[in-house]
């Protein structure tokens, strides 16, 4: 035997078990992306292939990341004018 030894004793074919609800490939049912049907995949489709356009995200820019740490700065700004406030009110209570 070579190499480093192994942790755990390699489990048979019949041994393995999957957790969280796994299916290993062999027991998974292919589907074509092209038509949707079972049994075949998108390069053997026999129905005319389908072209979909790109999907488009929305990639923030420079303006729309500094509007939202603006926003988040005025939001805070409440948050501690509310607690100075708050503290003002109950010295004055004293």
């Amino acid at each position: 035997m070579y190499g480093r030894p192994k942790k755990a004793r390699r489990l048979e074919f019949h041994e393995r078990v999957r957790g969280r609800g796994e299916v290993s490939r062999v027991e998974r049912e292919m589907h074509c992306t092209n038509c949707g049907n079972e049994g075949h995949n998108r390069k053997t489709c026999k129905e005319p292939i389908t072209i979909t356009p790109p999907v488009k995200r929305n990639i923030p820019n420079a303006a729309d990341k500094a509007a939202k740490a603006q926003k988040a700065k005025k939001k805070t700004d409440r948050i501690v004018q509310r607690a100075l406030k708050e503290q003002r009110m109950s010295k004055n209570k004293l």
